[in-house]
């Protein structure tokens, strides 16, 4: 049976000035494929989407990330 699993950052813990501090998706991933070493892995898909804006107010950039794994159970 094909499978899939979804990967995206995760908050971990907060730093002494108040800034979030994220699991990152390969992290997320090799944990995982370490805790399955059964299971057949097919593809790894991964995504990085940029964005921005701007106002009268404030403005800002950054960038999200993903991963897509797909596999086989046995």
């Amino acid at each position: 049976m094909i499978k899939f699993k979804e990967f995206c950052p995760q908050f971990k813990e907060t730093t002494v000035n108040g800034y979030p501090i994220y699991k990152l998706v390969d992290e997320q991933l090799n944990e995982f494929i370490q805790k399955n070493p059964e299971i057949e892995y097919v593809d790894v898909k991964y995504q990085l989407s940029s964005y921005g804006y701007a106002n009268e107010y404030a403005n800002d950039q950054g960038f999200d990330t993903g991963a897509l794994l797909i596999y086989k159970e046995k």
